[in-house]
């Protein structure tokens, strides 16, 4: 065998050995954003700041991680949507639980809190146009779309943390199952609960009979605008709970100020960062200026 032979040899060899090197540093740092997307993790190894925070909210927003969550995250499409169709339930749990609520309390639900006139006629029956011209914001609405959104918030930020649970263990098939019957069973009781607190709206309704319900709150009741009004209240809570209160109260968690900097979860991505900081310098080997954090 010539030297030339040999030494190409031993090249390709080491080409080789050098590529099987990088594939396993690769899946071990796969590994690594693995877990801790398992977990939750308001940081992941190797993002500043804003890419943390654009990650946390990508990764466990109800309805934007159904389609942008990390490509390595375990937590797969159908779990989500689970996530997803709890959020919605919720929400319409709250909304005739504030309903009924007003009701027991003898409140002005419907008592306009605010009313905008669009002066234009629609359909020149004047019944109907006044109920299309005039857009009323009520005391129930203001509730609903401020504590309905932020309690529909809170729930989905809460569903999220018990999916990432430790309890669940590692990414492992029999875990795996585990956390979706788990999070099936809560998306199941939140569906039946808020299927009663409708039929409780409606009984109220029946019993009492529209008039009735309307008089005591001292309203004007139009036939076909409480299901009209109902439809709106709860899109929109549920709108302003994913577009807006999601992000007031995922980024709170975020900072860590609810956990003043120190405890898990509430204390965010300050506290993951101190922890990692302090497993590093507890880990043999670990140069104290890695930046792989």
């Amino acid at each position: 065998m010539s030297a030339s032979t040999a030494s190409s040899r031993k090249g390709t060899a080491a080409a080789a050995a050098s590529e099987s090197s990088k594939i396993t540093s690769a899946n071990e740092a796969d590994a690594v954003i693995i877990e801790r997307l398992l977990q939750g993790a308001y940081h992941l190894p190797g993002n500043s700041y804003l890419q943390d925070l654009r990650q946390y909210f990508l990764n466990t927003h109800p309805l934007l991680g159904i389609c942008f969550s990390h490509k390595l995250h375990p937590i797969n499409g159908k779990l989500r949507l689970l996530f997803f169709v709890g959020s919605l339930a919720f929400g319409l749990a709250i909304t005739n639980i504030i309903y009924v609520a007003f009701v027991i309390d003898n409140s002005k639900y419907d008592a306009s809190y605010y009313s905008i006139q669009t002066n234009h006629t629609v359909t020149g029956f004047t019944n109907i146009d006044s109920q299309l011209t005039q857009i009323n914001v009520t005391n129930g609405m203001i509730v609903l779309w401020t504590l309905g959104g932020v309690l529909n918030a809170f729930y989905d930020a809460l569903i999220w943390t018990l999916a990432s649970c430790k309890c669940f263990g590692k990414n492992e098939g029999g875990n795996d199952r585990i956390r979706f019957y788990v999070i099936m069973l809560i998306v199941l009781v939140v569906v039946t609960g808020s299927t009663l607190i409708v039929l409780v709206r409606a009984t109220l309704e029946s019993n009492q009979q529209t008039e009735e319900v309307a008089t005591k709150l001292e309203i004007k009741y139009t036939p076909n605008a409480e299901s009209y009004r109902f439809l709106v209240s709860y899109a929109v809570e549920v709108a302003l709970s994913l577009s807006f209160w999601y992000f007031v109260i995922g980024f709170v968690l975020f900072t860590g100020v609810l956990g003043c900097f120190k405890y898990p979860i509430l204390g965010g991505r300050p506290y993951e960062m101190k922890a990692l900081e302090q497993e590093r310098l507890q880990t043999p080997g670990e140069s104290k200026s890695s930046t792989n954090v």
